[in-house]
């Protein structure tokens, strides 16, 4: 199977300071052009480091924001579709393609096109909601009422699922993406405190506006008076007021010779920044891909018949999207195959022998890609609920299909 096609050369990433590994033994050389790996840094337990069997992404961030989750999670579903034989180029590639005949294989190419853009934008959205589902989870008090008063400030490990096959019951291959470090925010508290800060601006401006009404009204009638007293003076005297020069006004020029701080040190663009931090978690998650299809057991690329694909995802019962729907009688099968998969993920410390990918007896393959932020862990056991709350039924985790329908083919 050829490697990801679309995986930009190695120096491209140079300027990341964010790290990949994919751990096979517990030696690790140190890899070149300082980055790091999974080899725990001086002075740290080595007890306290994870050896992985799956690839993983380090990435060089406090927490991942809703909007990289959704990045991520639609690129590895972009790179599985070329991976797993569903499509005959890569996604990048087959969009630039030019579509010139009407036929029967460019309307499976227009409609897999669409599916992509359309659960991309959902999972901008999704992510979002998730992220509520967690807070809202986390600020549930014993009495079951939700405050929302403090924002917690925490992070979740979310779990989405890639399946192969004409349904979930009967899968050809699974992909498990785990992801470590997701922000934990209460989109409603910002709203509210936005509401509260508006409200007392717009008290202190009425305020303002009173203030200055009074002061402006006294001094129209000192000015006036004033103009009273000049005009007897000047009637009195035969003098006009226009025969007097006028100071001539202050040049353009001058007003803008000396220019201002924000022109001299202008402050970079918050969106520019943000879109450079995910392209580069971007390439980071492309080159692990592509360097785990370069071992000798291939990594996630396998030969499968075109079929369709489905994208699940773990997340509260309360948890609110138009676009995804509970599927309460698949979550017992699938929390085991997660459990089964978080278990082969982590790797004995303490074995004397080389970590390895799990082995597959019977079954389809369940494989899949450990995202992390900075000092992650992969938790076998995630804790999406503050363990002190009591638990509720609206907090338990079950698993939820998307709407969309992508399907696969290989005509071209």
């Amino acid at each position: 199977m050829p490697i990801l096609k679309s995986v930009p050369p190695p120096g491209d990433l140079a300027e990341s300071n964010a790290t990949t590994s994919r751990t096979n033994s517990r030696d690790v050389p140190a890899p070149p052009n300082g980055q790091n790996s999974d080899v725990p840094p001086d002075g740290q337990n080595t007890k306290d480091h994870q050896h992985l069997t799956i690839p993983a992404v380090h990435l060089d961030v406090d927490e991942i924001s809703s909007a990289m989750a959704a990045r991520l999670a639609s690129s590895l579903v972009s790179h599985v579709l070329f991976l797993k034989s569903q499509i005959p180029f890569p996604v990048v590639q087959l969009a630039r393609m030019p579509t010139s005949k009407d036929n029967k294989a460019t309307k499976k190419k227009v409609d897999l096109m669409n599916a992509i853009d359309t659960l991309s934008s959902h999972l901008y959205t999704t992510f979002r909601a998730l992220s509520t589902a967690f807070a809202v989870s986390v600020t549930s008090g014993p009495s079951g009422h939700k405050s929302h008063d403090q924002p917690p400030s925490r992070q979740a490990q979310a779990h989405m699922a890639i399946v192969l096959g004409a349904g979930v019951g009967a899968p050809k291959a699974r992909v498990m993406l785990v992801m470590s470090g997701l922000k934990v925010h209460h989109a409603g508290v910002a709203q509210k405190q936005a509401h509260s800060l508006g409200a007392t601006d717009g008290l202190a401006a009425k305020e303002n506006v009173q203030v200055d009404e009074e002061e402006g009204s006294g001094s129209e009638s000192e000015d006036d008076s004033s103009e009273g007293e000049s005009e007897y003076y000047t009637d009195e005297d035969g003098e006009s007021s226009d025969e007097c020069p006028d100071t001539p006004p202050e040049s353009d020029s001058s007003r803008s010779a000396s220019p201002a701080p924000s022109e001299a040190n202008p402050q970079p663009d918050p969106f520019l920044e943000e879109q450079q931090v995910l392209r580069t978690a971007d390439r980071l998650l492309s080159r692990t891909l592509a360097s785990a299809c370069a071992e000798s057991d291939g990594g996630l690329s396998s030969e499968l018949a075109p079929t369709q694909t489905h994208i699940l995802l773990r997340a509260p019962r309360h948890f609110d999207h138009p676009e995804w729907t509970p599927r309460q009688n698949l979550t017992r099968s699938l929390e085991k195959t997660l459990t089964v998969f978080l278990n082969g993920a982590i790797a004995d410390p303490e074995a004397q022998a080389p970590a390895s990918k799990p082995k597959y007896t019977s079954g389809p393959r369940t494989e899949g890609v450990w995202i992390g932020s900075k000092s992650q862990k992969l938790h076998v056991e995630p804790v999406d609920v503050d363990p002190d709350s009591p638990t509720q039924e609206e907090s338990d985790m079950i698993w939820w299909t998307w709407n969309g329908k992508i399907m696969g083919f290989n005509d071209w």
